[in-house]
């Protein structure tokens, strides 16, 4: 009974984050903001971390321009989502970007082997 209390509850806040609501302005209201949404999203984005989410949902706030007082709830899980999708792409980035300079390294050192060095027939100058 509790399991479907609970999708039932998330289904719900999921049906509400669409529309606008007010942002916190008080550390207990921002806890449980971020607490709701959190509980709300974090499983369908793939969250683990509660303070990891805190500040970013925080760092969202502050660079929301000075008129907006409501957003949607959905608006700010989308921005995590994006924000996760951005980290895995940047880790993907940096992988094959240290694979290809290591390939890189390989060739040039390979190259740097096979080639064999010319012998000058000049003396050396006294």
């Amino acid at each position: 009974m509790t399991n479907t209390l609970q999708k039932v509850k998330v289904f719900f806040n999921r049906v509400l984050g669409f529309f606008p609501s007010r942002i916190p302005t008080g550390v207990t209201e921002f806890d449980a903001w971020s607490d709701s949404i959190f509980d709300t999203y974090a499983k369908g984005i793939g969250l683990t971390d509660r303070d990891s989410t805190r500040w970013a949902l925080s760092n969202q706030i502050m660079h929301m321009e000075s008129t907006e007082a409501y957003k949607a709830k959905r608006f700010f899980a989308l921005m995590l989502h994006k924000a996760a999708s951005n980290q895995v792409s940047y880790f993907v980035m940096q992988t094959i970007k240290e694979k290809q300079a290591a390939q890189q390294a390989a060739a040039k050192q390979a190259a740097e082997v096979t080639v064999p060095t010319q012998v000058s027939d000049e003396q050396p100058k006294p």
